[in-house]
């Protein structure tokens, strides 16, 4: 017996969105956070920013350098659910307690939750149904907020394999609300659009060795190429 080899692999299609050409993330904890992970985050992310692994996920969609900006520590009791992240997140661009006046548009708004902290959405609940997602929502007055939500589903390794797939996928389809962009397979393989899932994270994140030390010492998750799966070579 021999496995036939495939005609054709995947393509992640630009549906035409715009894409984060300079992505800053702006990372979000709370005071009642354990320091050691935050310290640990804050690390991981300085490494991220100028790591060969965010410049090769990157290539193929149009994604630029990532910029980490100062933390945000806020004081308040994290939410819970969904809506109340959405609706604390656009309650606070007022220009106080570290905040911007309004969300920048090419700036990933990452909100850390603390460790105990469940959040519930619509479609389950942290560290069951999701180890983290990205969305968009707005502020008062209209203008889009692009964020990614990380939950603490364990210790620094999950962080930050989550962390990385939230923020590629945050950076290749921004505006998942309003104006999609790598968001879906193409016709011929609709259905890794399903399953895994037609995001760029998505389509890696189920391989046995979807998690690797690949920036310092920190554990990220392989991410879609389609260049490297045109070529025939491994695309995850």
């Amino acid at each position: 017996f021999v496995e036939a080899t495939p005609s054709s692999t995947p393509t992640v299609l630009d549906v035409g969105g715009p894409v984060l050409t300079a992505p800053v993330v702006e990372p979000i904890f709370f005071a009642s956070d354990d320091t050691t992970i935050q310290s640990e985050a804050e690390d991981f992310l300085a490494q991220l920013s100028t790591s060969s692994y965010w410049t090769t996920i990157s290539a193929d969609y149009g994604v630029g350098a990532l910029t980490v900006d100062p933390p945000i520590i806020s004081s308040d009791t994290p939410p819970t659910s969904d809506t109340d992240l959405d609706s604390w997140l656009a309650g606070h661009f007022d220009g106080s307690n570290g905040w911007p006046a309004a969300p920048d548009p090419q700036t990933i708004y990452a909100v850390f939750l603390p460790s105990g902290v469940v959040l519930q959405t619509s479609f389950g609940t942290s560290c069951q149904a999701f180890g983290g997602y990205h969305d968009e929502t707005t502020d008062g007055s209209g203008n889009s907020v692009v964020y990614a939500l990380l939950p603490r589903c364990g210790g620094i390794e999950s962080l930050t394999s989550a962390t990385s797939h939230e923020l590629i996928e945050a950076s290749t389809d921004p505006h998942v609300e309003t104006d999609l962009a790598y968001y879906v397979v193409d016709d011929d393989h609709y259905v890794w659009s399903y399953m895994p899932g037609g995001e760029v994270g998505d389509m890696c994140e189920y391989l046995d060795t979807a998690n690797q030390q690949l920036v310092g010492t920190y554990y990220v998750q392989r991410i879609w190429s389609n260049s490297a799966a045109a070529a025939g070579h491994d695309p995850c």
